[in-house]
């Protein structure tokens, strides 16, 4: 049996943002799992509300805190009816606190514009550019004939809100091939790629 003293047991809190929400994302037709984490002595006891709804676990839900404090919500298939408004309230002897988890459906990545072939004279200076979208936005990175792109101080890739650019600078046959551009987050990932044709001088 463990014991606490007064001066040692501390009412939950949430170890989160400063927002008292955050969005967490989920799959069409996957599993979901929503976190947080807790700290409190004792353990909290956990209930989780959907839009202000208790949720009862059985068949579909089911939720737990484990040892070190991680409050956990698990059910499956995720629909688009699961998007909405996750509240985790934890309780003990000591206090009771809450903290709300916005659900929301991933998209696949999607190229709103892909990039696009470049022909070049030697030391002259362009830019491959593309636009992305996708729920959460995806996280966007080059290769150079499927090997990761290096950047240096010619060749760097720029951000500007959706839109992604990998600029060229005073170009050189070498860096003629296939570039390819990549995005990707928790439902997919797409590619999209170009030719880089530099011409072997500059008239």
């Amino acid at each position: 049996m463990v014991m606490f003293t007064l001066s040692s047991a501390t009412a939950p809190e949430f170890v989160v943002s400063d927002s008292g929400s955050e969005i967490q994302h989920g799959i069409d037709a996957r599993p979901v799992k929503l976190t947080l984490q807790l700290r409190g002595v004792p353990l909290p006891n956990v209930d989780w509300f959907f839009n202000d709804k208790k949720i009862m676990y059985g068949d579909r839900h089911e939720g737990y805190i484990t040892p070190t404090g991680l409050a956990v919500l698990e059910f499956s298939p995720m629909s688009w009816e699961d998007v909405g408004d996750y509240k985790c309230v934890a309780e003990n002897d000591q206090g009771e606190a809450s903290f709300t988890v916005k659900l929301q459906m991933s998209d696949p990545p999607t190229f709103l514009e892909p990039i696009r072939d470049l022909h070049l004279k030697t030391m002259a200076s362009s830019r491959f550019q593309c636009q992305v979208d996708g729920i959460p936005y995806p996280t966007v990175k080059f290769m150079k004939d499927w090997r990761p792109l290096t950047e240096t101080s010619r060749q760097k890739v720029v951000q500007d809100d959706s839109a992604w650019y990998l600029e060229v600078d005073q170009a050189i046959p070498a860096d003629s091939g296939c570039y390819i551009c990549v995005a990707e987050n928790a439902a997919g990932k797409v590619f999209c790629t170009a030719r880089l044709t530099v011409d072997g001088e500059n008239r």
